[in-house]
């Protein structure tokens, strides 16, 4: 049996098996195409408007505040749009 197959079986079953799960999108709890319950979806990103009231004074101290600050995190692949959300920032 292939590593890929059993981390398949292991996959299902603990899917199977959970009281509850969860899944950044219904596309990607869609993919498992499991006859399984239905998971609670949390989308990634953030909520800006609980984050807008900060100071970005005592963050950023040194950068001008017309100056755009830009936070990536993930890996620097073709398919994350990084080159995308660089050009739509810079625009």
């Amino acid at each position: 049996m292939s590593i890929e197959i059993l981390l398949a079986r292991i996959k299902h079953w603990s899917l199977k098996n959970c009281a509850a799960w969860t899944s950044n999108t219904v596309a990607t709890a869609n993919a498992l195409s499991l006859d399984i319950s239905q998971p609670v979806i949390i989308p990634m990103g953030i909520d800006c408007q609980k984050f807008s009231a900060g100071n970005a004074s005592l963050l950023r101290p040194s950068v001008p505040k017309e100056t755009t600050v830009l936070l990536f995190v993930g890996r620097l692949v073709k398919k994350k749009g990084v080159k995308d959300l660089l050009t739509e920032v810079s625009q």
